[in-house]
Parts: structure tokens; C-alpha cells; sequence
């Protein structure tokens, strides 16, 4: 119980130890006109990176589709879906689309970084 209850405390930017560094020579160092940090993630059909804005250099997260997913066209195009439904959006509570694009490694989708737990930490600490 105790674990579950310090779950809301973890931090949802990488922990970047000696451990690490095996993926983070994988890493990309850019994906389009973006550096790249860290890998946050990796879900089923995308990585999320961490990178940083060129122009300002703000943190913005990076989604990029899995490179075996490339040569699927409904899967390139349920991965732009989900760009162009980001940026039809407009509230504080959704994450802002910045960009899209191709690079030499695929897709990405640049949205706006927000540093917090995940809503899954999130609702494991509310016991719904």
C-alpha cells in the first residue's frame, strides 16, 4: 500500500542514471528542426521524447510513430489523425499541438510539454 500511495510523487521526466545510458545511445539526437533530451516513453505504436524547442528552447514532447509501423498506411494515418484532432482542439485542460511533421526516422506530432504525474498516477492515488 505504501508504494501505491508515493505512486502520485514520481516525477514524469526520466531519471537519467548511469543504468540508462544503453537508450539514450539509441535516442535520436533530433527529430525535425527539434533536440532531443530524453526518451520519456514507449507505448505500443510511439515513442515520446523529450526535446527542446529551437527557437526558445522550451521543453515539448515528441511523439514519434514506431519505425515498424512506417510501411502501414492506416497506421501513419491514425497517428496524423490524432495530430490533426490535437489541433482542432482549444482548452487549458489539453495539451497544445505545436507542429508536425516528417523526418529522416518517420512521423512526429510536438506538443506542449507539462510536467506533473500521469493521469494513471493520478487515479491510482484517488482509490476510484
Amino acid at each position: 500500500m505504501e508504494a501505491k500511495d508515493d505512486l502520485y510523487k514520481q516525477s514524469t521526466l526520466p531519471n537519467l542514471t548511469a543504468g540508462q545510458t544503453a537508450a539514450l545511445n539509441e535516442m535520436p539526437k533530433q527529430i525535425g528542426p527539434y533536440k532531443i533530451e530524453a526518451q520519456l516513453s514507449k507505448g505500443g505504436m510511439s515513442f515520446l521524447y523529450l526535446g527542446l524547442h529551437p527557437q526558445n528552447n522550451t521543453p515539448v514532447a515528441i511523439k514519434v510513430l514506431s519505425p515498424r509501423y512506417i510501411t502501414h498506411p492506416e497506421m501513419v494515418s491514425q497517428f496524423l489523425k490524432e495530430a490533426e484532432i490535437i489541433g482542432l482542439t482549444e482548452h487549458p485542460n489539453i495539451i497544445k499541438l505545436y507542429d508536425q511533421g516528417e523526418w529522416e526516422g518517420g512521423f512526429y506530432i510536438t506538443m506542449e510539454f507539462i510536467q506533473g504525474i500521469s493521469l494513471k498516477q493520478f487515479i491510482m492515488q484517488q482509490n476510484l
